[in-house]
């Protein structure tokens, strides 16, 4: 919010900047352990409270480096750009199941306090949320490694690509989207992995690739018809470029 009030290109160059990096984690961990100290007035076992903390620190940087926008967890030594583009950059289902773990214990309580049962703390509402948080962004590891299995598999206008990447669709982590770059060429397209046979569906469908592929010269720039989705996988494409 504040790099957003310094105009565009002010937020993107300061967006998850020191406040994501490895260095500073330990301090921002602090941070919220003084202000419930503050705002309590109540006396608090300090090491535990800053463990919390420090794991909630890493877990946001975990989820971060997860999806396509990424994280610079390097600075201030490195700006270089970490992402594993396996999840969108909000993910409607770790939302879903985050929310949850919250909404959840807190319906409990009511309902307990109705009907003057005992009330249990929200921990097993918390860490089944935590495991399935865990246990999707493998699934979608695993998922995200077929879909680029599948894009250097191709042949693209008669060669082979030189670099591809995939970027997940928001709501069903089957279906990725296929950026691919060649020698005369980009493409990209929608396909599903979970199909036997991924039949690639073009975002401007033209003849070449299946019937259904995007293919434009390498110099090729999105024009008004395909600009929103393009610029989904912009942050992984222009950052570096690093994809194999």
């Amino acid at each position: 919010m504040v790099s957003a009030a310094g105009g565009s290109l002010t937020y993107l160059k300061y967006h998850r900047h020191l406040t994501h990096s490895l260095l500073t984690a330990p301090l921002l961990a602090l941070l919220p352990v003084l202000l419930v100290r503050l705002a309590s007035r109540k006396p608090i076992v300090w090491k535990m409270a800053y463990l919390a903390s420090l794991a909630g620190v890493a877990s946001h940087l975990a989820l971060d480096l997860t999806n396509v926008y990424g994280v610079r967890l390097l600075l201030p030594f490195s700006a270089r750009w970490m992402r594993l583009d396996i999840t969108s950059v909000v993910d409607p289902w770790i939302w879903a199941a985050l929310l949850l773990a919250v909404i959840a214990p807190a319906l409990s309580r009511l309902v307990g306090s109705e009907m003057g049962v005992p009330v249990r703390p929200g921990r097993t509402a918390a860490a089944l949320a935590l495991a399935f948080v865990a246990l999707y962004d493998g699934a979608r590891a695993v998922i995200h490694q077929r879909a680029i299995e599948i894009l250097d598999s191709r042949i693209y206008a008669g060669s082979a690509p030189g670099r591809v990447a995939a970027f997940p669709d928001t709501f069903n982590p089957f279906v990725w989207r296929g950026l691919v770059e060649g020698a005369a060429f980009q493409a990209l397209f929608h396909f599903n992995v979970g199909e036997p046979f991924p039949r690639f569906s073009g975002l401007l469908p033209i003849p070449g690739l299946d019937g259904h592929s995007t293919v434009r010269p390498a110099k090729w720039r999105p024009g008004p018809g395909n600009r929103s989705a393009f610029r989904n996988a912009a942050p992984a494409w222009i950052q570096g470029r690093r994809h194999p």
